[in-house]
């Protein structure tokens, strides 16, 4: 796998829409699968949160 690769997936990720999410676990066909989707998007929304209290909206 090339850097170019990990950075389309990379950008891919962070365009998740959380309300699919339910829908990727169930259609993960292992619980390590499962896992792996679970990390990617507690990351997501940690960098999304991040982006919130740096924009001091709250």
């Amino acid at each position: 796998m090339d850097i170019d690769t990990i950075h389309e997936f990379y950008e891919k990720c962070m365009k998740l829409n959380f309300v699919d999410t339910h829908d990727l676990l169930n259609k993960a066909s292992t619980k390590t699968e499962q896992d792996f989707i679970k990390v990617i998007t507690d990351f997501v929304l940690q960098q999304k949160q991040k982006e919130v209290i740096n924009s001091n909206v709250f």
